[in-house]
């Protein structure tokens, strides 16, 4: 009974932080928009003769609150969760915890990225079969395809879902 409410919490939690992981990125969206519309403000009133106003926020700069937006140009962030697991079935490591994603990825694509924002994602993905998650440990792995070694398995091999417990 105990370890089902907090395995409820714990999902609850989850898709209560993919929720923020969406607004973060939004308002991030947002205020980059916003500083673009202050500079083409300013121009257009420039090239017109009028009269420059600034606010405080433009003298100010950016706002209290800065969300690092995922650059352009890199994979979505499901490709270097992906990407972050067989590196490490590459370095003979056994699956992955987030926070060893975000390190992976803030080393190869995003130095800034929110590490906020991997957990969420790689839980999502475990609910929807793209990966497998320990039950008990915060740690992701391929799903039942793929040996640790990233090779597909053979047809003599079973095939079904990865047991994370006899792993470790």
């Amino acid at each position: 009974m105990v370890r089902d409410r907090r395995a409820q919490i714990a999902r609850e939690t989850a898709e209560r932080n993919d929720v923020i992981a969406g607004e973060q990125q939004a308002i991030a969206g947002l205020a980059a928009e916003d500083r673009d519309l202050v500079v083409t403000e300013r121009v257009l009133m420039r090239l017109s003769g009028q009269e420059v106003e600034l606010t405080a926020q433009d003298v100010i700069g950016e706002p209290a609150v800065t969300i690092a937006a995922k650059p352009p140009n890199i994979p979505s962030m499901p490709d270097m969760i992906l990407a972050s697991i067989k590196d490490g079935y590459s370095k003979g490591q056994r699956g992955r915890e987030p926070r060893d994603m975000v390190t992976y990825i803030a080393e190869r694509w995003w130095p800034e990225v929110p590490p906020t924002s991997v957990g969420p994602i790689a839980w999502r993905m475990s609910k929807d079969g793209r990966l497998t998650k320990h039950p008990d440990k915060p740690i992701y792995f391929l799903p039942n395809e793929e040996t640790p070694a990233g090779e597909t398995a053979g047809a003599s091999e079973p095939r079904g879902p990865v047991n994370p417990e006899s792993l470790f």
